[in-house]
């Protein structure tokens, strides 16, 4: 077991009793007498220190939509108007493309 200097005994024995620990527990223990003078940040360091095992909340991604290219929405314009030459179009920007898109459909 590594020193600790600001955690005592107990603590860490309902750390270890709490494993594996993740960030509803060690906000429930923070909210504990035992732990009143402890951040929540502060816990999970120092399971983290004492190598107790801490499951780390998955953090969501910015979109989960799939990613639509300026390419591909000039491609889809040209097919739908039959139209030889779009080039022009990349200057143009996402939504106003999406857009002409849409109101081709």
């Amino acid at each position: 077991m590594t020193a600790s200097t600001n955690y005592t005994v107990a603590m860490i024995a309902e750390l270890k009793a709490q494993s594996p620990l993740n960030h509803a527990k060690a906000k429930a223990l923070a909210a504990t007498d035992l732990f009143a003078t402890r951040s929540v940040k502060s816990i999970i360091a120092k399971a983290k220190s004492e190598q107790i095992e801490y499951v780390a909340a998955i953090r969501p991604t910015a979109s989960n939509a799939p990613k639509i290219r300026k390419a591909d929405l000039i491609t889809a314009i040209q097919s739908a108007t039959d139209a030889d030459d779009l080039s022009g179009l990349k200057g143009a920007t996402l939504a106003s493309l999406s857009s002409l898109l849409a109101s081709l459909a």
